[in-house]
């Protein structure tokens, strides 16, 4: 695996940009600053730690400072933005499934000394079958270590 640059774009953050590898897997390649590859091997060993969760993404596998992480179908917020646009609300057993599931991933992830200190809409992923699954540990808090992401304005409290 050398450069990813050739492929698919999907997405890019702060520290990363996420490129489609495979029907099954993305590849998130910090963004070349010594900054994102800093928060590129946080998040490795952050989820090293949290091992396979049924909440949180799953790393297929770590090359370099790359890290394959399975495919999902989109952001939490796009689904929520395209049902705002239908001017409809999502389903109520939707709601509170996803909020049950993120619940469940942040409870998992506090248990192993991990804050993930962005959370909202925009950093958990809805699978093939609907479940949310909490993603984007770069910049993250472990072992009480000083987050070196601050919370987007809407998720800071």
């Amino acid at each position: 695996m050398g450069s990813v640059h050739h492929l698919p774009f999907v997405s890019a953050g702060v520290s990363s940009m996420v490129y489609a590898f495979s029907d099954t897997g993305v590849i998130k390649a910090p963004c070349g600053t010594e900054l994102s590859l800093s928060q590129l091997a946080t998040e490795r060993t952050i989820y090293e730690r949290l091992g396979s969760h049924p909440y949180i993404t799953k790393v297929l596998l770590t090359h370099k400072d790359m890290l394959v992480l399975e495919r999902l179908q989109y952001p939490l917020r796009k689904r929520l933005q395209d049902l705002c646009n239908a001017g409809r609300l999502p389903a109520p057993k939707d709601s509170l499934r996803w909020a049950t599931q993120i619940a469940q991933a942040l409870e998992h992830a506090h248990s192993r000394s991990v804050l993930q200190v962005d959370i909202g809409p925009h950093n958990v992923l809805l699978d093939w079958a609907e479940n949310a699954k909490l993603t984007d540990f770069a910049g993250s808090s472990i072992d009480g270590s000083a987050p070196s992401v601050a919370p987007s304005a809407h998720s800071e409290h």
